[in-house]
């Protein structure tokens, strides 16, 4: 663990924890993003005067992070232990009371981060997070989300996707982070968690982060791979998505056919399924 002086810190900063995007290059974030220019704002986030920093916008309301029971929606979870933050700089350094997992800010540096590992394609939900807040300045979390172009160079682009804390909560605490609808795209972008501390102090503690994520069937194509099941086919999207997944060939290519209203042998069930699972023996 490395012990350095610790800088005066801003009295006006919480703990926070924070999830980038970076964005390649000559494109542009999503509409629903809003570029962050106020100095202190970014510096708050962790991040230079000239950082191209944006902040995603919520359509909606807040949700829930009560999980869905079946199919599809079924919500999974990565979970990441305070411990397992790295410091944005070498100068961080942090001590723990229980040494379970919690930390709290010991000297050098004030943030801290970790990367979110979920599935490429996945919908982000939330993210959960768990402390303890006994001190004046209080425990804040950042997501965010940073991308960079799939295939070539570029600068990055960096958006914060929601935010959260402990504000006037004293002892105990857990709060829920909704940003807006995310799918996660691992080509271009990477995700990750920031804590920031505002004091250095065993009363100021992060327990763990949850993500929850779910996965979906991706959109349906514009146009059919096979014949028998055009766009307008209550299956299309389906059908679309094991050909794309390399799944399933149809039954026949010249015509391309799906045959969707044939009987799957079980020769033909053993195929779907181990292509699905990327089934292999040792």
């Amino acid at each position: 663990m490395i012990r350095r002086p610790v800088k005066p810190l801003l009295a006006s900063l919480g703990a926070s924890l924070a999830l980038i995007l970076t964005v390649p290059s000559g494109a542009q974030p999503a509409p629903e993003a809003v570029r962050v220019t106020d100095r202190a704002e970014l510096a708050a986030m962790g991040f230079g005067p000239g950082a191209n920093v944006y902040r995603a916008v919520r359509p909606g309301g807040p949700g829930s992070d009560a999980p869905d029971e079946f199919g599809t929606t079924v919500s999974d979870y990565s979970v990441y232990n305070a411990n397992q933050f790295h410091g944005r700089t070498s100068t961080y350094a942090y001590e723990c009371v229980d040494c379970g997992g919690e930390v709290s800010h010991s000297s050098g540096d004030i943030f801290a981060d970790v990367q979110l590992e979920m599935p490429n394609g996945s919908n982000l939900n939330a993210v959960r997070w768990w402390g303890y807040d006994d001190a004046t300045a209080d425990l804040a979390i950042l997501l965010m989300k940073t991308c960079l172009p799939a295939f070539g160079a570029g600068p990055q682009v960096i958006t914060q996707l929601d935010s959260g804390g402990s504000s006037g909560t004293p002892g105990q605490v857990s709060g829920l982070i909704n940003p807006p609808p995310e799918t996660v795209d691992n080509e271009a972008c990477s995700y990750y968690a920031r804590i920031r501390w505002d004091d250095s102090t065993p009363a100021l503690q992060l327990y763990k982060v949850r993500v929850e994520w779910e996965r979906q069937v991706s959109p349906a194509p514009a146009v059919a791979t096979f014949n028998d099941v055009p766009t307008n086919h209550p299956f299309f999207q389906f059908v679309e998505a094991l050909s794309a997944s390399g799944i399933t060939a149809g039954c026949s290519v010249a015509p391309p056919l799906y045959c969707p209203d044939a009987p799957l042998t079980r020769g033909q069930m053993a195929v779907f399924l181990a292509k699905g699972f990327g089934l292999q023996w040792p």
